[in-house]
């Protein structure tokens, strides 16, 4: 257990990072429980709903999970870099995690928003937008040092929901469909979250 006096000499545990992550995992899973939740029993249960309620919600439930896989693999990459970090050690780690823990908390909530039925139709975007702008909350309220390697993520994550609000809004005037116009705003996300796992999980 790797611990260091801070400078009231009080004896900080640098190793919470793992109860954080742990929670963090709890906290997902969940969310993914509630997610699958919601959709398997539409496509088990010959529930009655349009063809494209159905195509809507997969696709749906394909963003969440690889946000959510994202977000947690990120995060867990982010505190060992940090933690691994000797002058990371001497700022207050706290914001961080306690940060990480609310936008863990809102992928629950997001989770719930897939439903095409019984949820507001717009609810599930607005999550995600809450969700991956929520970054620059931690960015802004973090030191300089952590926002260097945060930065490249944050930026990535605003542009996406960027260009995804900006086709959206687009296709709506243009009098697009709502279900469509939202199917072609995730395009983006999709490809930014596909590729950002393929480079997490090649180190």
């Amino acid at each position: 257990m790797t611990q260091r006096n801070n400078s009231s000499g009080t004896m900080i545990n640098f190793d919470i990072h793992k109860h954080f992550v742990w929670i963090y995992g709890v906290i997902a899973g969940f969310a993914i429980r509630e997610a699958l939740g919601t959709v398997i029993p539409h496509l088990t249960t010959n529930m009655p709903m349009p063809v494209w309620a159905y195509f809507q919600e997969g696709i749906r439930l394909l963003v969440f999970l690889l946000i959510v896989i994202r977000l947690y693999f990120g995060t867990v990459l982010f505190f060992e870099v940090g933690n691994s970090d000797t002058s990371a050690q001497e700022r207050n780690i706290v914001i961080p995690y306690l940060v990480g823990l609310v936008q863990f908390i809102f992928c629950f909530v997001w989770a719930a928003s897939i439903d095409t039925q019984n949820k507001p139709r717009r609810l599930f975007l607005l999550m995600l937008m809450i969700i991956l702008l929520y970054d620059l909350v931690g960015f802004w309220s973090s030191h300089s040092q952590i926002r260097n390697l945060t930065k490249l993520w944050t930026i990535i994550n605003a542009m996406a929901v960027m260009i995804g609000l900006s086709i959206y809004l687009i296709a709506i005037t243009s009098g697009a469909n709502p279900v469509l116009a939202e199917e072609i705003a995730l395009i983006p996300v999709l490809c930014v979250n596909i590729i950002d796992i393929a480079e997490l999980a090649n180190g």
